[in-house]
């Protein structure tokens, strides 16, 4: 004689299918979501994921001020830089040349920013995925060896680390993983720059 359910009981295969459902809804409304919302965030994350790019190399001790915006593009054709005025980067540039990138130096990486003051370059910016926060810090120590100074306290909600490049210019990292995202970035500056601000002590 076959078992009876207790009132309220379900048998455990159609739980279980209950919950699958249920999986698959969450997953479609996250997909759905994804592809609908206009966070900035949300909105890079889909393009570095869905667009097509390539991956660059860059020796962050070989970068200094006489790189110009033509040596930009012919260096980094297969990538497509976009040039053009910007004064909303970092103070005294009001130039930009970016490129969106697949990785960089062998780690992932989003997109790279070159800021112009005049006809020099000032600073370089990299941003990475929240998920590669520890292979981007590896790469940098096994180029550039331990960092030299390191933030104990937070600046704007961020900690950095840094590193005194040959010439007098200097890059930094944030020292600590970003939020799910959220994006790690690398930033150099040139000599000239952390002259006026004394980057590295």
């Amino acid at each position: 004689m076959a078992s009876q359910l207790a009132p309220g009981e379900q048998p455990i295969q159609s739980a279980w299918l209950r919950r699958y459902e249920l999986f698959l809804l969450l997953i479609a409304v996250s997909i759905i979501w994804v592809f609908n919302t206009r966070s900035p965030m949300v909105v890079e994350y889909r393009m570095y994921f869905l667009d097509s790019r390539e991956s660059i190399t860059m020796d962050w001790t070989q970068i200094d001020k006489g790189w110009t915006e033509e040596l930009i593009k012919q260096r980094f054709t297969a990538n497509h830089p976009q040039c053009y005025d910007d004064s909303s980067g970092p103070s005294g540039t009001d130039r930009r040349c970016a490129i969106d990138i697949r990785g960089l130096n062998g780690v992932p990486a989003m997109y790279v920013s070159f800021w112009f003051a005049g006809s020099e370059l000032a600073q370089v910016s990299s941003s990475h995925p929240w998920y590669a926060h520890r292979q981007v810090f590896g790469s940098i120590i096994h180029q550039l060896g331990a960092p030299i100074v390191a933030q104990d306290s937070p600046v704007s909600g961020v900690r950095l680390v840094g590193w005194k490049l040959p010439g007098g210019g200097a890059l930094f990292f944030n020292r600590d993983p970003v939020r799910v995202l959220d994006t790690n970035a690398t930033l150099w500056i040139s000599a000239e720059k952390c002259r006026e601000i004394t980057c590295v002590r």
